[in-house]
Parts: structure tokens; C-alpha cells; sequence
């Protein structure tokens, strides 16, 4: 059984662990100071691991130590490149009564332990013995803790932290480690007792100044103060996602009325209802950006074919092909401003004596309608004539008429007197009687005496026409001209 007294515990430990006649097992040479022995925090603090400690140990005269770590865990040693198998401690019984000022104990991992004695250590607050399942026997008098305590916690698992030495009280878990529910609803990710709120779901302050809303680690801002880019094309200003634009390209309706464009805040009009001054000199008025002038002084080209002046809108044709009516009363000929009368009223008529005003070489309208006239009357002598003569010249009835083809010629001669008188075909009932419209009809048939009255009608009608145009003739009136 090792007795590492506090005066001479180097030499006590001859033979153990890595020392061995000075040289290291892996064959480096290891001074006294490898035994981890040192002062923290004003305390001196002993570290015994990896020292092959098999059986009893008793630590002597260590009035001052405070922490002791002689647990036999496993683990890899960076100077060998190799896990401490073969140095690992494998204490029986671990007599620490020497120790009055020892605060901190560590004597896991060691399988074989069954006794233990921390009397008279008063001041020790943590004690690790877990993987220690055969402890049975805790001297522990002068001391804040009780046996059946230790005995239970040397039965305990190691917190499943990683690299965490700590026994497992909460579901595998140390005190520190421990884990609950991160408290983003809907989320049931295990996060350690000391978060609030898992990787995914952990929180920070909004990076906006004065704002303390607390939101997602992932996110710089909360989302009253989240940031995008400004919309504008080529734009790379951050604003708050509940606006669309930076300030310099703000958006708000066209101030024109009806129109709901977009536009920056820097401007008043669209584009289509964008306004400048009239370039009418001398005149202010404001016009959309599309026209060149106001309604006052709005342009357009002359009418006239090939002609491109621009004149005003109120005007049809430029000072060059402007127009106005011909000075002959009653003509709306429409001629150049430099002209008086239109073509038909250039000149005087061809008829000697007379002055009224007729297109060159030309009759005038008064004397060109007496011709007129004469010529239809002429046409409508012949066409009388020629009537006459086509009704005479019918052979209705032989030339030796008896008394009763006399009756029938009676009969027609009082038809065409009738309808003489109408521009209608008259009745023949009314005019003959039942008995003449009988006898006239079956010596005739009823289409010969339709072709007669209408022959009649038509004569009748060119007659009464004849007598208008002679009577026209002696007091011709003429549209204009008065005779």
C-alpha cells in the first residue's frame, strides 16, 4: 500500500505509473514536477491519474491540499499516442483523514474501490465516486455528508455530456448538462437546462438600435426591422421588409387624377402625365411632357397635300393655303385666300351682252338653263307626238264599224277622257257602268285597257310638264338670278 506522505510523496510513488527509475515507459525521461502537483485559485490541487495506483492509498500530512484527482478513467494520452490501459489506477481503498482542507475529490472510474475515508474533511463540497460500483464502506465523520449517499452515487452513470465527469441525476444528465425542451413552440429538440431555446431556435436581440425583441439566431433583425434590398433596379440600399423602395426611390400614386402609377417619391407626374411649359413663347402654362404646346397653342400640319407648316389647331390651313368662299352670292366653293372667285366663277359669260360671271369660256347659269329647258321641250313634243300617233294608230276596230263596235268605242273614248283627268287609273264600274266594264272587257281583255290608261297617265303627266317649262320659259327663275 502506497503512503504518500506530503514531505516525501515523490519517492513514495517510485515504481508507479509513468515513473519508473526516472525514465518514462514510452522511454521519456519525466521530472518530479510530472506529477501534476501545483497551486490554483490559492489552493493546491494534486493530480494522480495514470499512475498504475493499485490496492490501498493513503495520502499524509496534506494539511493544505484542496483538490485530488485520482480517478481511473479511461482515456487517450497525447504523449504515447495511445489510451492509458496499462497506467490507469485501480485503488482499493482510499484513506484521505490527513486532509482536513480538501474541497474537491475525484476517485471515479476506479471498479475495485470498497472503502473510503474522508474523515475529519470538513470543507468537502464535491465528492465524484461514480464507477465505483463495489464501494461499501464510507468513513465520512466531521464531514457534511452521509455513506448511504456516497455508496448510492458510486452506483450512478457519468453525465452523457461529452468529456463531462459529472454523475448523471436527470435522465443521463449531470445538473449542468441536463436537458429540456427548447421553448420555441412546436419544437421538442432536448437542449441543456441552461439555454432557453435550441441552435435552430435560439435568440438574440434585434440588431435595430433601442429595439429588444428577442428573435432567431439565424436572423439579424426582428420583423418590424427586417431588411431587404430596395426594389429598384440596381439598387442595393437595406430597408424594412414592410417597405418596397429606399427613400431615394420611394414609391406614390402620379398626382394626376384617374392615374394609380407608381413613381418615385422625388417626382409628381409619371411619365405619361409629366408636365413642361408650352413652347409658345411668352406662355407658361404646364403641358404633359408628350405635347410640344397647350391647348391654346397646340400645332398641327397645314391640310394641304405636301404641305408640313405647322399651324395652330384652330386653323385648317397655314397663311400659304388658307381658304375662304368664293365672293358669287350663293357659292360655297371653298378657294385660296389669294383668290377671289372659284373656278366656276372666274370669268364673264360667253353669251354677248351679258355679265354675269361663268367658268372660262363658258355659259353663264341662266342662259346654260334656258338651253336646258328649250332641249327638254323639244325631246317631250316628240314623245307626245309619238304617244299620240301609237294610240291612234291601233287597229282596235275594223274600219266598217257596226252599231254595236260603235258602242264598244263609246265605251273607250269615255275611259281615256276619265283618266285624262287622274294621274290613278280610274274604275271602269264607276265610269262605264256594270255593263260598259263588261262589254269593254270582253272585247279587250283587262291587260289591253291597263296599257291603255297607262298610256294615258303618261301622256297626261308629259302634258302638264310642257305647259311648266313654257311657262318657265317666259319668267325663268334660276337659283341665284331673278329675271
Amino acid at each position: 500500500m502506497p503512503v504518500i506522505d506530503h514531505h516525501e510523496w515523490a519517492s513514495a510513488l517510485d515504481g508507479y505509473g509513468p515513473i519508473n527509475h526516472g525514465q518514462h515507459r514510452g522511454g521519456a525521461i519525466i521530472s518530479e514536477k510530472s506529477l501534476r502537483y501545483n497551486i490554483k485559485n490559492g489552493r493546491e490541487v494534486l493530480d494522480l491519474t495514470d499512475y498504475y495506483i493499485q490496492g490501498h492509498l493513503k495520502l499524509k500530512n496534506f494539511s493544505n491540499l484542496g483538490e485530488l484527482n485520482c480517478s481511473g478513467e479511461r482515456k487517450f494520452n497525447v504523449l504515447t499516442n495511445d489510451y492509458n490501459d496499462h497506467t490507469r489506477n485501480n485503488i482499493t481503498i482510499l484513506d484521505l483523514s490527513e486532509c482536513p482542507r480538501l474541497i474537491k475529490l475525484d476517485c471515479s472510474s476506479n471498479e475495485e474501490l470498497t472503502g473510503l475515508n474522508i474523515m475529519n474533511c470538513s470543507n468537502l463540497k464535491s465528492i465524484n465516486v461514480i464507477g465505483c460500483p463495489r464501494l461499501s464502506r464510507v468513513i465520512c465523520n466531521n464531514t457534511p455528508h452521509s455513506p448511504e449517499k456516497i455508496i448510492e452515487q458510486a452506483k450512478m452513470s457519468f453525465c452523457m455530456n461529452q468529456e463531462c465527469r459529472e454523475m448523471a441525476n436527470y435522465n443521463g444528465y449531470c445538473n449542468m448538462h441536463r436537458k429540456h425542451c427548447c421553448k420555441e413552440k412546436g419544437c421538442n429538440s432536448q437542449i441543456n437546462i441552461s439555454k432557453e431555446y435550441c441552435n435552430i431556435h435560439r435568440k438574440h436581440c434585434c440588431k435595430e438600435e433601442g429595439c429588444n425583441s428577442q428573435i432567431n439566431i439565424s436572423k439579424e433583425y426582428c420583423n418590424i426591422h427586417q431588411k431587404h434590398c430596395c426594389k429598384e433596379k440596381g439598387c442595393n440600399s437595406q430597408i424594412y421588409i414592410s417597405k418596397e423602395y429606399c427613400y431615394m426611390h420611394q414609391k406614390h400614386c402620379c398626382k394626376e387624377e384617374g392615374c394609380n402609377s407608381q413613381i418615385n417619391m422625388s417626382k409628381e407626374y409619371c411619365n405619361m402625365h409629366r408636365k413642361h411649359c408650352c413652347k409658345e413663347e411668352g406662355c407658361n402654362s404646364q403641358i404633359y411632357i408628350s405635347k410640344v404646346y397647350c391647348n391654346m397653342h397646340q400645332k398641327h400640319c397645314c391640310k394641304e397635300k405636301g404641305c408640313n407648316l405647322q399651324i395652330h389647331i384652330s386653323k385648317e390651313y397655314c397663311n400659304i393655303h388658307r381658304k375662304h368662299y368664293c365672293k358669287e352670292e350663293g357659292c360655297n366653293s371653298q378657294i385660296y385666300i389669294s383668290k377671289e372667285y372659284c373656278s366656276n366663277h372666274e370669268s364673264i359669260c360667253k353669251i354677248p351682252d351679258c355679265s354675269f360671271r361663268a367658268p372660262l369660256n363658258s355659259e353663264c347659269a341662266y342662259h346654260e338653263r334656258v338651253r336646258q329647258l328649250r332641249g327638254e321641250k323639244a325631246i317631250k313634243e316628240n314623245l307626245l307626238k309619238q304617244l299620240i300617233s301609237s294610240v291612234k294608230s291601233k287597229s282596235i276596230f275594223p274600219a266598217k264599224r257596226t252599231k254595236r263596235e260603235e258602242t264598244y268605242q263609246n265605251y273607250l273614248d269615255r275611259l281615256l277622257d276619265a283618266q285624262k283627268q287622274s294621274d290613278q287609273h280610274v274604275s271602269l264600274e264607276v265610269q262605264l257602268g256594270k255593263k260598259g266594264e263588261e262589254c269593254l272587257t270582253k272585247k279587250l281583255g283587262n291587260e289591253k285597257i291597263q296599257n291603255l290608261c297607262q298610256t294615258q297617265i303618261e301622256l297626261t303627266k308629259l302634258e302638264k310638264d310642257l305647259v311648266k317649262l313654257e311657262e318657265e320659259i317666259l319668267e325663268p327663275t334660276i337659283t341665284g338670278y331673278v329675271l
